[in-house]
């Protein structure tokens, strides 16, 4: 995935002269879906549409707001459809009743995924912009989800509640299409006076939060961890920063104070509570997060939410569900088979940081919790990365820049420096001169997370340069990575895939030459020829795409329409390209069922030498068992 973009924040106190509340968030009405099947009941084509009548205008992303995103990407439900209507507050566990002023419902129990005859939205459906709406279904945006009848919020020892299956699910399964009841863009507030705070997306949301605060909207998470009267962790920045980042830190509490302050009757433990659960539980949401055409074609629709139902989902190293999103609907999906019974966790942190060691993945969750999922638990006590002496590369938005910056030649070379760790990393610059002593005088360690990175910008750079058989030993490698390293069916595979397919197009069209600067990882057309190659990709890359988004080869055709579009190919590998994806579909069509994991591997037909190391460097020492 790409790097997440540091987030910025309006506030300050000049904003005490601005700050004011907005139309309060009324969510008593609210309501979805319960369905058999969640891939079947969604209308897909009134999401392509609304996306593509959104993204099409020149400067489409300027002024963006995210009452436009949703208004004009509608959650509907086909006339068809096997789903049945639940009031919201049934089916995540809060009560169907009102709230009582402490933000708890009097309704039915947790979990009991209670289906309501529900004849309207209610008053003030929400529409994700902070505003309230009409009467009766139909003036509102309609449904906030979509849910699936085979899964069941409910307890889980030691974590607080979560989602479990309840019965027998594919990989490939959609369990769950939501809309957050509260986000904000990060456009929203990224040119406004709140520097590069850490905490500064999730004030964000918070201040959002308070500015639509009903008691509707807090029975809806009055459920959400932390519980009322339960403890939390402060939200106290460290201390060690210099002057400018201690004002810019003074400047977003005073807009987080003053938007809370707002808030007629609320207690300062509950604004507190509030805060917190607005901290562990949002999401952010990422358009085509997986491709390389991310950056640049849909950031403007990158934000943050907080959601009712998907707040449910535990934390895994080793999660059994992945999530894409379109605008700030965000969709879960099995990424393996679960078994009835067992619980269904998604990965709080980036997939490529999953085969980090157990100290560092603990450090990039940074949550109120110690991971104890089934990987944690079996790596304790083991040795990990370098102890107090070990340097990493760190790519960052900067080391990414200086890169762009570079000829393509210049580029692959500064790359492959990079991948053997002769890149300064930030930790040189972060350390005294004591410490700098101490360090290792060696090549820093690189994570896969960074080398993945790395890979992607010199196959990109070799495709520039047309050298488009070079681009596609890289391809693979990156593929060979996610297969041996990642959870199944990564995201990334699919676009490794696709890349990989345009480049066994281009060889085949004369559109590349050739360097013999990597002979060994220059790939065999193990099928004869380029096309027959090209054809195995496509399917690796369709195959994959099924699972991770649970539907069928029009939302593949749909996702990646722009992502090959700008692939740096000759014009007719790209429509030999949809040629084959129509080929492959067709014969999908008669699949009952997606590829299994062992099979979709077994399809690249990797070879040892492919597949990179889960990280690089130093020797490993004793490490902390945190």
């Amino acid at each position: 995935m790409p790097p997440k973009a540091k987030r910025r924040l309006a506030g300050g106190r000049k904003a005490k002269k601005k700050q004011a509340r907005r139309s309060p968030l009324e969510l008593e009405g609210a309501f979805g879906y319960v369905s058999d099947d969640v891939s079947a009941s969604v209308d897909w084509n009134s999401l392509y549409s609304g996306f593509d009548e959104l993204t099409t205008p020149r400067l489409w992303g300027m002024g963006l707001t995210h009452g436009a995103v949703s208004s004009k990407l509608p959650l509907q439900v086909r006339a068809e459809a096997p789903a049945k209507k639940a009031q919201l507050s049934s089916v995540s566990g809060v009560g169907a009743g009102a709230a009582n002023g402490s933000g708890e419902g009097e309704g039915e129990g947790e979990g009991e995924g209670q289906l309501s005859s529900v004849s309207g939205v209610g008053a003030g459906a929400a529409n994700g912009s902070g505003e309230g709406e009409g009467e009766g279904e139909g003036e509102g945006l309609g449904p906030l989800f979509v849910i699936s009848s085979k899964t069941k919020l409910k307890d889980a020892e030691g974590k607080g509640r979560g989602w479990f299956a309840e019965a027998p699910l594919p990989a490939g399964a959609l369990l769950l299409v939501e809309r957050p009841l509260v986000a904000v863009l990060d456009a929203q507030w990224r040119d406004k006076a709140w520097a590069d705070c850490d905490s500064a997306d999730t004030t964000a949301l918070g201040i959002e939060l308070a500015l639509v605060l009903t008691p509707s909207l807090r029975a809806l998470v009055a459920r959400h961890h932390p519980v009322e009267g339960a403890d939390f962790p402060s939200d106290d920045e460290d201390d060690e920063s210099d002057e400018e980042d201690t004002a810019k830190r003074e400047a977003m509490a005073d807009a987080q104070d003053l938007a809370w302050s707002l808030v007629d009757g609320l207690a300062a433990a509950d604004s507190a509570r509030l805060q917190a659960v607005v901290k562990l539980n949002s999401l952010g949401f990422y358009t085509h997060s997986e491709q390389l055409c991310h950056s640049g074609h849909f950031t403007p629709l990158t934000g943050s939410g907080l959601y009712a139902l998907a707040s449910g989902f535990n934390h895994s190293c080793e999660p059994s569900v992945s999530r894409f999103s379109i605008g700030d609907l965000t969709a879960f999906v099995t990424n393996r088979p679960v078994k009835a019974g067992h619980e269904l966790c998604i990965s709080y942190i980036e997939t490529e940081l999953l085969c980090a060691p157990r100290s560092l993945r603990s450090q990039s969750l940074n949550r109120d919790f110690t991971c104890s999922c089934t990987k944690c638990v079996a790596q304790q006590g083991q040795l990990e990365g370098g102890g107090s002496g070990r340097r990493f590369l760190n790519v960052d938005a900067t080391v990414q820049a200086e890169l762009a910056l570079l000829q393509p030649v210049e580029r692959v070379q500064a790359v492959d420096a990079a991948l053997r760790g002769e890149m300064a990393s930030d930790d040189d610059s972060e350390e005294d001169e004591e410490e700098e002593g101490a360090k290792s005088s060696g090549p820093a360690i690189v994570l896969g997370k960074d080398a993945q990175e790395l890979r992607a910008v010199k196959a990109l750079a070799l495709m520039q340069m047309g050298r488009r058989d070079d681009a596609l030993a890289v391809w693979r490698q990156l593929a060979g990575f996610a297969a041996r390293h990642l959870p199944p069916f990564d995201e990334a595979l699919a676009v490794y895939a696709t890349q990989a397919a345009l480049c066994a197009l281009s060889i085949q069209s004369g559109g590349s030459s050739s360097s013999s600067s990597s002979p060994k990882l220059a790939p065999k057309l193990l099928l004869g020829t380029a096309e027959s190659e090209a054809a195995r990709y496509v399917n690796c890359a369709m195959d994959a795409h099924r699972v991770i988004c649970g539907c069928d080869a029009k939302m593949f055709r749909w996702r990646y329409a722009k992502e090959v579009e700008i692939a740096e190919v000759p014009d007719d590998a790209k429509h030999a390209f949809w040629k084959l994806v129509d080929k492959v579909a067709a014969t999908a069509a008669s699949k009952t069922a997606p590829a299994a994991w062992a099979d979709a591997v077994e399809a690249w037909e990797f070879r040892e030498e492919e597949i990179p190391e889960a990280m690089t460097g130093p020797p490993m020492s004793d490490s902390s068992s945190a």
